[in-house]
């Protein structure tokens, strides 16, 4: 938990939604998912629902956001 300016405590959330992930990295849902497919991001499900992992997703931003791994001759190219 971190403060901000006025004092007040901010909470980091843990999990964010596909359409949440897919905004905050000014993509799509479908960026989301094909780097979900691909391994890259961690999701968890509840009930119906599916959510990216917050960690996941900024450790997924800081390595470039890659959509296939290395030497996948079978994804098509971003």
């Amino acid at each position: 938990m971190n403060l901000n300016q006025t004092g007040t405590a901010q909470i980091k959330p843990l999990l964010y939604t596909i359409n949440e992930a897919a905004m905050l990295i000014k993509g799509s849902r479908t960026t989301v998912d094909r780097a979900t497919k691909a391994g890259f991001l961690q999701t968890v499900s509840r009930g119906r629902n599916r959510y990216v992992k917050a960690q996941s997703l900024h450790d997924w931003v800081e390595t470039g956001m890659p959509l296939n791994k290395p030497g996948d001759s079978h994804a098509a190219a971003a």
